[in-house]
Formats: structure tokens, sequence, C-alpha cells
């Protein structure tokens, strides 16, 4: 159970990252989508991709992460997300670096969540409820 959570909040907390630094995680507003809402179809895109018999076992282990990272590549804004791990230090980087930087950070994500993530075992993902804070949101969600 405490795997289970612990692998929850990893994965959730990086979904929140990603979606405050894409933007939708925003104020609500008339004109933005529902937190929840914008959450909702990329968490069941990544249980249907986890739960795809045609992508079962160590045979397809590779083409199911790919799967799953193109995910997160539609979803996450990772430039972003390296802007905010460096704060100031990234303004003292070239391009070259930045671009460099972008990269290693995005397959360390890759390299230390994706095991945790297919670590899912069929549980259910029941959305609680959000909260909104300025231009920030936060989605509870429970693992069943």
């Amino acid at each position: 159970m405490y795997r289970t959570r612990f692998i929850a909040v990893i994965f959730l907390s990086l979904l929140y990252l990603g979606l405050s630094s894409a933007g939708v995680a925003g104020a609500a507003t008339q004109t933005r989508p529902d937190p929840m809402e914008q959450l909702r179809p990329f968490v069941n895109e990544i249980v249907g991709i986890l739960t795809d018999k045609s992508l079962a076992g160590k045979a397809n282990c590779r083409k199911r992460r790919q799967r799953v990272m193109a995910a997160a590549h539609e979803r996450f804004d990772f430039k972003e997300m390296s802007k905010r791990v460096l704060g100031r230090e990234w303004r003292k980087l070239s391009p070259q670096q930045k671009e460099h930087f972008v990269t290693l950070f995005t397959k360390l994500l890759e390299h230390a969540y994706i095991g945790k993530i297919e670590d899912y075992s069929k549980q259910t993902v029941e959305f609680k409820r959000q909260r909104i804070r300025g231009n920030r949101a936060e989605v509870q969600t429970v693992l069943k």
C-alpha cells in the first residue's frame, strides 16, 4: 500500500509540475478549463497504455515505455520544467547548454519514473477533489 501511495505521489507530483509548467493548471476562470478535467484524459491515456494487452509483457516493454513517454511529451513542457529546476542559473547558460540540459533532465525523469509508473497494477484512479489558489491548482487522486 505504501509503495502504491509513493508511486502515485511521485507520478502526480511530476504531473502537477508538468501541467503547471505547461500553463494548464491555472486559475479557475471561464476561459480556462477545469484542472481536474485537464488531468483526467491524460491519466486515462496512461492507464490505457499500461493496461493494453497488446503492450503487455517484457517483450513489449520498450514499445510500452515509448508510448508512455510520447504521451508525457505531449502534455509536459520539459523545457519549462528545466528552467524551473535551475532557477536563476538558467539565464547563465548558452543556448547549446540549455538544449543539452533539457535533454539530460528529460532523460533523468524518464529513467527515474518510468519503472515506477509501470508498477501500476490495474488500480483505479479516483479523482477526489481539486484546490485552486491563484494560478496554481492541485488535483487530489487516490489509487484503489
